[in-house]
């Protein structure tokens, strides 16, 4: 979650413009006892002429005024634009006179001060003098449109600093004057783990909430971008134009952005709910440090944006709210990587898996939604050759091996099984749908078990010191008394890591690479079971790739926040752990079994 900047930001002066209209005057005396009046006026505001100068003589043309006229000024000429965002006050002036032959008498004149006090307002003024009544008005400029908005709209923001703390918050105030506070934040971890698994922040006093971050329920014709906020944003082509014909492009150039391949980065959550914030909201405007590394698809304004890599590296998204740093989000943009794997179901007559070979591609499917996240993408081996008795199904890289002893796909145990091997290809993911593992008790669930996995070259730990943080981390004493990156919490004070799995080869398999997948996760062919499958498959890959579970943080230090959301927590149903961070993503994609 990163509410507030962690780097200084320079911030952008928002639009605080006042206009001061003056609109019309009701005459009670014109100042004649005999025939009408002659009456031009003269008006100051914050010390600039305002008005329609004369032709000749730097007056204007006297107007004959009579008793109960009603003058209309045109509201065009006879305002003034002032920008207040350094000013506590702005005088206003304005006064009648009467053209006379020897000199001209003054019909009125008044000076009013408008305050700021504790904001600006917009509202229509009524001054009665003793030969007249000035009707004049105050507006707002909101979105650079000046008008009577409704009294909730904002007018002004600013980044709440207390002191030398930025508590994380904007104070706004809208046009009728009334000051609140809002917060924003862009919770990396997917879904949002419950309050009290999050970093302190300020309670939202006397406001609702609005929280975004529930569980996705993935299915095999989901969107490939579904789990909103990854650590990766991906390397794609610029979206096809909406008219004529896609553009050509070169060899090995990634394919185009669209709405359902480039990143969600979304809001997660702010208060209060008064502001009603939309997803496209204009009020919340985002961008990007270095600005050329990624695109926005569509606009780049409101609650949700996509957007797509253009250049490999590190970025930063900012959210302003209305001028001010509201929230921002740190992720990588790299290339999509691709994982070959092949299928085996292991058929014992009596003891045989579950799952179909039709199965397994929405199982495959479901477990990329979940990589996406860290750039990863598991595709069938393209190369054909089988052993071990291995029989083609009709779906790319799904094998049967029938008839094999009972102990291969029943209560399978052992260190390294030869389950794992059978029909494997080097350097390609094995992936072995067996009965069961050998458990302890009956009630015990083993959804699966990386069996064999290459040595990974950061063994053994990988280290990351960017903040907004790239990974979650509660502010413990564990962690030398770090924080989150979050404002108003501590930063970590350095660098952030975690312990990677060794490596776990058996003689003359160095390059196997191979996980067991069970009947324990349930029914392959409903939504409920296929979740679990693909869930399942992703997190034994996490392992294969080096990662350990996440159990919260160790005495050693090393990131184990937050353990339920994460995919690589052990346990937790496919509704609560979804998320891949960051430093996850760096570290599974250095794997040997990742291609460069």
């Amino acid at each position: 979650m990163s509410s507030g900047s962690s780097r200084e930001v320079i911030p952008i002066p928002a639009d605080e413009r006042i206009k001061v209209i003056f609109k019309r005057l009701e005459v009670r005396h014109d100042g004649d006892w005999i025939g009408s009046g002659e009456w031009y006026f003269r008006a100051w505001v914050d010390g600039q002429p305002v008005g329609n100068p004369r032709a000749r003589g730097g007056e204007q043309s006297p107007i004959d005024v009579r008793d109960r006229d009603q003058i209309e000024l045109d509201q065009s000429v006879w305002c003034a634009e002032v920008n207040v965002y350094s000013k506590t006050e702005v005088q206003v002036v304005f006064e009648a006179l009467d053209k006379d032959v020897i000199s001209d008498d003054n019909m009125g004149s008044f000076r009013y001060t408008l305050r700021k006090n504790a904001a600006w307002q917009q509202r229509e003024f009524r001054h009665r003098l003793e030969n007249y009544t000035l009707i004049w008005e105050v507006q707002l400029s909101v979105g650079g449109v000046f008008v009577r908005h409704p009294d909730t709209a904002v007018f002004a923001t600013r980044r709440n600093i207390v002191g030398r703390t930025d508590t994380g918050e904007v104070t706004y105030s809208t046009v009728s004057g009334v000051i609140g506070t809002c917060r924003l934040e862009i919770c990396p971890v997917w879904p949002v783990p419950p309050d009290q698994s999050l970093p302190t922040r300020p309670p939202p006093v006397g406001v609702t909430p609005v929280r975004n971050g529930a569980a996705k329920e993935v299915r095999p014709d989901s969107d490939i971008n579904i789990i909103p906020n990854p650590a990766v944003i991906p390397l794609l082509s610029d979206p096809t134009p909406v008219t004529g014909p896609p553009p050509a492009l070169p060899p090995g150039a990634p394919p185009g952005a669209t709405a359902q391949t480039a990143a969600r980065i979304e809001v997660t959550y702010y208060y209060p709910d008064t502001l009603n914030f939309t997803d496209d909201d204009p009020r919340l405007e985002w961008e990007a440090d270095p600005p050329d590394r990624i695109g926005f698809l569509g606009n780049n304004r409101g609650l949700k944006v996509l957007v797509y890599g253009k250049t490999e590296g590190d970025v930063l998204l900012t959210v302003r709210f209305q001028g001010a740093v509201s929230a921002q989000y740190r992720a990588v943009v790299a290339t999509i990587k691709q994982i070959p794997f092949r299928a085996n179901i292991l058929n014992h007559l009596g003891s045989s898996p579950r799952t179909r070979p039709e199965d397994v591609p929405n199982h495959i499917a479901i477990a990329n939604r979940f990589l996406r996240q860290v750039g990863l993408e598991l595709v069938p081996d393209a190369n054909v050759q089988r052993t071990d008795g291995a029989i083609e199904t009709g779906h790319a890289a799904v094998y049967r091996i029938n008839n094999v002893p009972i102990n291969r796909t029943r209560n399978v145990h052992g260190s390294h099984p030869i389950s794992s091997r059978l029909n494997h290809r080097p350097n390609v993911l094995n992936i072995q749908y067996i009965h069961s593992i050998q458990k302890n008790s009956p009630q015990l669930l083993i959804f699966g078990w990386a069996t064999d996995r290459p040595a990974h070259p950061d063994h053994p730990s990988v280290s990351d010191n960017l903040i907004p943080t790239p990974s979650w981390m509660a502010p413990t004493v564990a962690m030398g008394g770090g924080g989150c990156g979050v404002s108003p919490d501590p930063n970590p004070g350095g660098p952030i890591r975690i312990n990677l799995l060794e490596a776990s080869n058996r003689p003359g398999f160095p390059n196997l690479a191979a996980i067991l997948i069970t009947n324990d996760n349930g029914d392959p062919t409903n939504q409920q079971g296929q979740l679990r499958y693909g869930n399942c498959i992703a997190h034994e890959l996490g392992h294969v790739l080096g990662l350990r579970h996440r159990v919260g943080a160790g005495p050693d230090g090393s990131i184990g926040h937050p353990p339920q959301q994460n995919i690589m927590c052990q346990g937790e149903p496919p509704m609560v752990r979804q998320d891949f961070d960051r430093i996850q993503a760096r570290a599974m994609r250095r794997s040997p079994l990742v291609p460069p």
